[in-house]
């Protein structure tokens, strides 16, 4: 990290100079087109050699600290997952308004999964990309740490490249159940 000191730019509490520390090679100028978060910090931080890029007051009364994105990290990171998870399943409810989807936990092969922001679920569904192969479901009640949390039976499940498969969740008289439909 580099060190900027602004000539113009003073703590609004104490008086004292505005320190940035930015990641190498970018200006002050460019930071805040750059800022993915920002986070204020109320303790004094070691001005001098700071963990974090941020701006500091030199007189240690507090701070902010900033958080840069790293798109060509996360566009590698996304286009990756999708030459991975090219089949996909959707999980239906059949009794959505007596038990919506959103009360219960849906694990596959062991993980909590659901619809990600990214994509889009029939109603009263969630939509889930996955590798293809050997896989398990199974629902459970959404509080994990219920003395009577309920589950669904598991099934194991094989899903080729490209294929989509279908799934009915039901509740019926307090029995959580998952088939596999087709």
């Amino acid at each position: 990290m580099e060190q900027h000191k602004p000539t113009d730019e003073h703590c609004p509490s104490c008086g004292a100079d505005i320190v940035y520390w930015l990641p190498s090679g970018m200006l002050v100028a460019d930071c805040f087109t750059k800022i993915r978060a920002i986070t204020s910090f109320p303790q004094a931080v070691d001005v001098d050699k700071p963990q974090h890029p941020g701006r500091y007051c030199a007189g240690g009364c507090g701070g902010e600290f900033f958080n840069f994105g790293n798109d060509e990290l996360w566009a590698k990171l996304e286009a990756d997952r999708k030459r991975r998870e090219t089949a996909s399943i959707i999980v239906e409810s059949t009794t959505p308004h007596e038990s919506p989807l959103a009360n219960y936990k849906i694990y596959f092969d062991r993980n909590v999964r659901r619809t990600a922001p990214r994509d889009k679920a029939p109603r009263n569904s969630e939509y889930i990309e996955l590798e293809p192969g050997e896989h398990t479901i199974v629902v459970r009640d959404y509080d994990h740490l219920a003395v009577a949390r309920r589950e669904s039976n598991t099934i194991y499940f094989s899903v080729s490249d490209a294929e989509q498969l279908r799934f009915l969740f039901t509740v019926v008289d307090g029995t959580l159940t998952i088939q596999k439909v087709g």
